[in-house]
């Protein structure tokens, strides 16, 4: 399509648009609307921050989620998959394969629960360039809490993002341990008697 067909069409859609006295909107009206559409948007402020509040909790939750699969599932596999046996020394109680696969499920959750994190966070940043600009139309000159965030430094996910990283990286470094011990390893303990 060329820029004259666009424009044409545009043109044609344009004057195919009822004015807005056809509709019957008068400048009475047009006030009432506009005192309408302010507690609108009043209202919608006081929801999408409720929106945000949700959300930055869900981002406490997986990291707190998180911390405790981590811990969970270390404890466990330290405690049920290896022994030491006097006939060979440190053996696996469990099948390799089994363990393999158990000592990457806590750097997996920690991706997974980060990366979900991190669509939350997005959210919250998007939610709050609207909320900016709803302060701009509602409030007063220089007053409101997003002009006021505007000028500071995000402590809060600069230091989220550190603590996943860090959570993240102590969970390689766990499985990285882990899976050494699974593979110089003998490969069964003896059964018991």
């Amino acid at each position: 399509m060329t820029g004259a067909e666009l424009g044409s069409r545009l043109h044609s859609y344009a004057a195919n648009l009822r004015p807005i006295t056809k509709l019957g909107i008068t400048d009475t009206t047009r006030g009432c609307m506009e005192a309408h559409s302010q507690t609108f948007h009043a209202e919608e402020y006081k929801q999408l921050r409720a929106e945000v509040t949700g959300l930055l909790s869900r981002i406490e939750l997986l990291f707190r989620y998180s911390l405790i699969v981590v811990a969970t599932v270390f404890a466990w596999l330290l405690v049920n998959s290896m022994s030491v046996s006097e006939a060979v020394g440190t053996c696996v109680k469990l099948p390799k394969p089994v363990l393999y696969f158990g000592w990457l499920i806590p750097p997996m959750f920690v991706v997974c629960a980060g990366l979900m994190a991190r669509v939350a966070s997005i959210r919250v940043s998007q939610i709050g360039e609207y909320l900016m600009t709803l302060e701009n139309a509602l409030g007063g000159v220089g007053l409101g809490w997003e002009k006021f965030l505007a000028t500071k430094n995000s402590i809060l996910t600069d230091t989220t993002t550190r603590l996943w990283w860090l959570l993240f990286s102590l969970a390689i470094a766990a499985s990285c341990v882990g899976l050494w011990s699974v593979v110089f390893a003998a490969n069964a303990c003896p059964a018991a008697k």
